[in-house]
């Protein structure tokens, strides 16, 4: 079976104050023309299909016109999506199981991970970002809340290994931060919720189609994230965004090809003094591009952002000069961004001088996880 991997369409994004509607529009347009030149069996979106849990209303729009324009353009393939991280669960499920007799599988929540989607010799199992809470497991004195990610998910495998049938193809779709991902600017960091996922919780899997991380990446012959389709942060610039095309044959390695995103505005990152940018022609030719400009001089002047425009319209970020350390002025050390959790143990050791219980802690991450949840 052939089918379409992609991810963390971020519906709605704004960069630097400027919405990316218009470009997203135009992915989702090459998007549609790729499914109408090749047949695939299903396409995937593992996670992140909007930018805001509580997504604008031109975001659901856009994400309304695609999903009438998918069914009209490939009415034979599936489509297969889960909630990320950034998603509201409940919002991004609305009226799955209807949409569901029209070949359009939207799973949010932690309650059907283990009921595949079965299409012909394949079965698709479809886990959305689980946050703390989502599955539970019979404990001594009742049933136990799990608390992080990586729990969460173990958990999930775990029962779908029990339905899992060896004779046909189990492709799994997660939204996760797995171990050897490399990441970039744009992903939102979650304190304490999101832990690192061993590549072998996905062992004995055809193909695991995986979102979360914006840069396409293998992580071994079975396991890949698609990576955004646009760049979202300047961190990106020069990434090659591509979609991939994943060819599945039961016993065989997975056969990926890596079909090519074309962006509808270049982003670079410019560096230079005030008036090189300004006159150098090595400088032309960028007025349809984002651009992100690092002064490598004092600009000497009062306002260069307006002089700056005037050659790049889309300046979106910009970074004033900034002197170098003498050498005998020692670096100042980078700050750790702290762990939540641990900060909250620590506060509760100096106000109570004892640790804090296990059921405190536990509530305090569940609240943590509504908190980032409703960002």
């Amino acid at each position: 079976m052939r089918i379409l991997h992609t991810s963390d369409w971020h519906l709605g994004r704004v960069l630097h104050e400027h919405s990316l509607l218009r470009d997203q529009e135009m992915f989702l347009g090459e998007l549609l023309e790729r499914l109408r030149a090749s047949r695939f069996e299903a396409l995937v979106i593992a996670g992140d299909v909007f930018d805001r849990s509580i997504p604008s209303e031109d975001a659901v729009g856009l994400w309304n016109a695609f999903l009438e324009g998918f069914r009209e353009a490939c009415p034979d393939t599936a489509l297969l999506v889960i909630a990320g991280n950034h998603d509201s669960a409940t919002r991004v499920a609305l009226a799955s199981r209807l949409l569901e007799a029209g070949g359009i599988h939207i799973r949010g929540g932690g309650e059907r991970v283990d009921e595949p989607v079965r299409l012909p010799g394949a079965d698709i199992w479809l886990v959305p970002f689980l946050w703390s809470g989502s599955l539970s497991i019979d404990g001594e004195n009742g049933r136990v809340l799990l608390q992080t990610q990586r729990e969460a998910l173990e958990e999930a495998v775990a029962r779908i290994r029990r339905h899992m049938d060896p004779e046909r193809l189990n492709v799994l779709v997660a939204h996760c931060f797995a171990t050897g991902g490399e990441v970039s600017d744009s992903e939102r960091t979650l304190v304490g919720t999101a832990i690192q996922i061993e590549t072998r919780t996905f062992e004995g899997f055809d193909y695991v189609a995986l979102g979360h991380l914006h840069r396409p990446q293998g992580l071994g012959p079975r396991i890949r994230y698609s990576g955004t389709p646009l760049a979202y942060s300047f961190s990106e610039a020069g990434q090659s965004k591509s979609m991939a095309a994943i060819t599945l044959v039961k016993g065989a390695e997975p056969q990926v090809e890596l079909l090519p995103v074309s962006p509808l505005r270049p982003m670079v990152n410019l560096k230079g003094t005030l008036e090189e940018l300004l006159e150098e022609e090595r400088f032309a030719g960028l007025g349809e591009a984002y651009v992100r400009v690092t002064l490598t001089k004092p600009a000497g002047i009062s306002q260069p952002v307006a002089r700056l425009r005037s050659r790049f319209p889309l300046l979106l970020d910009f970074q004033e000069y900034c002197a170098p350390q003498s050498q005998s002025t020692a670096p100042i050390p980078a700050i750790q961004k702290a762990d939540l959790g641990e900060e909250f143990r620590a506060f509760e050791r100096r106000l109570r001088e004892v640790d804090p219980s296990d059921a405190l802690v536990a509530a305090f991450g569940e609240l943590r996880a509504e908190l980032e949840q409703s960002r």
